[in-house]
């Protein structure tokens, strides 16, 4: 099933880029609020690799199980895209409205803050046939930051395709902040999340997941620590039971882990929350039989996050 880098949106961090330089920055008028929109159409700081023009989407070739899905107003979240799949090989597939934004930045911002206050889903101009949606394993979504959030293209493009057994990488461009915000939304509209909780809880968070409507789900993979629920949309919650050691350390599956395992910090919605920072869910990849699924999650991760790649899945890479 799709998986997340890193449980608990542990990924945010991950390809988020400040992408208005000093010389085009995004002021914010006193009384007013302004929409974070770093995709600048002015911003030409790298003349020498200009990507096509708005107007010139790219579609994917069907040659890689990775996919790389964008929506770019200005061109800075589209130079995002192609350096990710100049890394990884991956497909490229610009979202496209039907309804082109305005090019005018102030018209556009007005645009943008009518869709997201009426939660709007605007129409994209095409689409991944369901045979070639099948053949990707890893999605990466990438949007800039517009008002707080994720443009609303995003929604309509997320809700589009079942993301069922594919891992999704989000990653965002922004002037200022609402980074983690803007990428929480996006882990939040493919429907997956992974929760590590202390057993002794473990109750609570089941009662929880009950009250929201989610059913208890057996998969190959469960196991008394790895509890899978799905609701009647398709929502996915992995919930992973813990324990501690006198010494605070981790106790998962058998296994013991740092107790500076959770030391990391993401945020769910606007809700800080502590998570596994990437080398130590490497780490949990390693030391027993693992399979096609555990390869491309340790290798998506040492290459997001300059990680060396474990001995055991040196032969996997390509």
């Amino acid at each position: 099933m799709k998986k997340y880098f890193v449980y608990l949106l542990m990924a945010l961090a991950a390809f988020t880029f400040n992408a208005c330089e000093d010389d085009n920055p995004v002021t914010e008028e006193p009384g007013t609020e302004q929409p974070s929109t770093p995709d600048d159409p002015n911003d030409n700081s790298d003349d020498s690799d200009e990507p096509e023009g708005p107007n010139d989407p790219d579609t994917p070739s069907g040659d890689s199980n990775i996919l790389v899905a964008y929506f770019s107003w200005g061109g800075t979240t589209q130079r995002m895209a192609q350096q990710i799949v100049e890394q990884t090989g991956a497909d490229l597939l610009r979202i496209e409205p039907v309804t082109p934004y305005p090019e005018d930045y102030t018209e556009c911002t007005e645009v943008a803050l009518e869709e997201r206050d009426s939660d709007a889903r605007p129409a994209i101009s095409s689409s991944i046939d369901e045979e070639a949606w099948a053949a990707y394993d890893t999605i990466f979504i990438g949007c800039p930051v517009w008002w707080h959030t994720t443009p609303m293209i995003i929604c309509t493009f997320a809700e589009s395709y079942d993301f069922a057994g594919k891992t999704v990488v989000p990653f965002c461009t922004y002037a200022s902040t609402y980074r983690d915000e803007t990428l929480a939304r996006i882990a939040e509209l493919t429907q997956d999340i992974d929760l590590f909780v202390e057993e002794r809880q473990a109750v609570r968070f089941i009662h929880a997941l009950h009250q929201q409507g989610f059913k208890e789900r057996t998969e190959t993979y469960s196991t008394p620590q790895h509890i899978v629920f799905a609701d009647a949309d398709g929502r996915t919650v992995d919930l992973h039971l813990f324990t501690y050691t006198s010494e605070r350390k981790i106790v998962f599956e058998g296994a013991i882990y740092p107790a500076d395992t959770f030391n990391g910090e993401g945020c769910i919605g606007r809700k800080k929350v502590s998570c596994i920072p990437p080398q130590a869910q490497v780490a949990f990849h390693t030391g027993y039989v693992f399979d096609e699924n555990d390869v491309k999650d340790v290798l998506a991760l040492c290459y997001r996050f300059h990680i060396p790649v474990p001995n055991e899945y040196l032969p996997y890479i390509n």
